[in-house]
């Protein structure tokens, strides 16, 4: 059993969120209303780049913007599939790390 996250490194301040992405099958990154993830800054668009959970894998893909979205230095113009440590970021002072690390099931059940 795996549980994802997204951190969110902000290079001017070296500030990192860490958002888990448990409880989410998709998750919309931009600086829109209807955005999960909200950034703020012109450079990104009102929906810039998505995460979907497809059969346990996460991927991300544009979602149109004008800026693009890159992942390990290379533009993507199709859905990426995600593995554990991949960065990603848009035109932007964000950089987002993929990490999904394990967990242990008996762990999990006896914290409930």
């Amino acid at each position: 059993m795996k549980r994802a996250w997204l951190e969110v490194e902000h290079r001017g301040t070296g500030r990192v969120e860490r958002y888990c992405l448990e409880g989410f099958e998709r998750v919309v990154i931009g600086r829109g209303a209807g955005a999960t993830l909200r950034l703020t800054g012109p450079s990104y668009a009102r929906q810039h780049a998505g995460l979907s959970r497809l059969e346990g894998r996460w991927q991300v893909a544009d979602l149109g913007s004008p800026g693009g979205t890159f992942i390990n230095e290379l533009r993507i113009l199709t859905a990426r599939w995600l593995d554990s440590g991949d960065v990603f970021w848009m035109k932007g002072v964000e950089r987002f790390r993929f990490v999904e690390e394990a967990v242990d099931p008996r762990r999990e059940a006896h914290a409930r």
